[in-house]
């Protein structure tokens, strides 16, 4: 069953007067032509939609469920339009994020910069390097729209979703592997984490036999890589981190366990703010992206 919705119009001035007259001043047609449009609805529908009385008009049962239904079509109808319009409509504004340095180095960030510059150009980033508990801390405190981080904190005020896993290795700049002993540890914001991830899937007697000590910290991940490149101790880092580093020449990765070592990456939100759309937008570009 077909019903002409260019009928509407005149049936809902007929509803609001109960005169087809006054009807008709409304949407600027003849009486005769609001009768028309409602005669029409009433074939179609197989129902009488208005009683006559005189120059007066009540609605019948089936009116009152013709009218509901047309509200509820127009609600529809306009909520479809903005849904649109907003989908469509440039974004603009900053988001604002942070993540761990060897996040940085990752195929996604230079994918999603990629992305931006052809797809939302007026969109202004604001991203930071820090590690995963100073990521945490500024979402938190409402710094950052959101962020990546490598190990969840629990707090019932944080949302966090997968987004992808990365392979920790470790590298020296020997082609052979020292005794554990003999190791030191060259760290930089963030590398606890990694490094005890790490760790914890290394067989036990390893552990007990392995040297804690620290010989070079930075704030830098590639001075980090540059101190290990020139032997100053070892360092736990992502796999894709050496193969992009400008010293992966230099940088040996060794295979210790029978598995890879690999740790998941969370992107990380406020659970109770309500997210812009050019927030929602970026984070789904970031899940869009890791299935390329």
């Amino acid at each position: 069953m077909d019903i002409d919705s260019n009928c509407f119009k005149a049936f809902l001035a007929a509803c609001q007067t109960l005169n087809f007259t006054e009807a008709s001043r409304i949407v600027g047609m003849t009486q005769s032509g609001v009768s028309q449009h409602v005669a029409k609805l009433e074939r179609d529908l197989g129902a009488e939609l208005f009683l006559r009385v005189g120059k007066k008009v009540i609605l019948t049962e089936a009116g009152m469920s013709l009218l509901n239904f047309v509200e509820s079509y127009q609600d529809s109808v306009s909520n479809l339009k903005d849904e649109i319009q907003e989908s469509t409509a440039t974004l603009r504004g900053i988001v604002k994020y942070a993540m761990p340095a060897t996040c940085l180095l990752s195929p996604h960030f230079s994918l999603f910069l990629e992305h931006k510059r052809s797809h939302f150009p007026d969109l202004e980033l604001g991203v930071d390097l820090c590690a995963s508990e100073e990521v945490i801390t500024r979402v938190l405190a409402g710094e950052i729209n959101f962020g990546f981080v490598t190990k969840k904190v629990l707090n019932d005020e944080l949302d966090y979703q997968s987004f992808c896993e990365e392979e920790y290795v470790l590298v020296t700049n020997s082609k052979s592997l020292n005794v554990p002993s003999e190791w030191s540890w060259i760290t930089y914001p963030g590398s606890n984490v990694l490094k005890e991830a790490w760790l914890v899937k290394q067989e036990a007697k390893l552990l007990k036999s392995m040297s804690m000590k620290v010989t070079g910290q930075t704030n830098s991940l590639h001075a980090a890589l540059a101190m290990v490149s020139q032997g100053l101790g070892v360092a736990v880092v992502p796999r894709h981190c050496v193969e992009v580093s400008d010293l992966r020449t230099t940088l040996r990765i060794h295979e210790i366990g029978k598995r890879p070592v690999r740790n998941m990456i969370y992107i990380v939100t406020l659970k109770s703010v309500t997210k812009p759309r050019r927030v929602l937008v970026a984070i789904e570009t970031f899940h869009q992206i890791k299935k390329m």
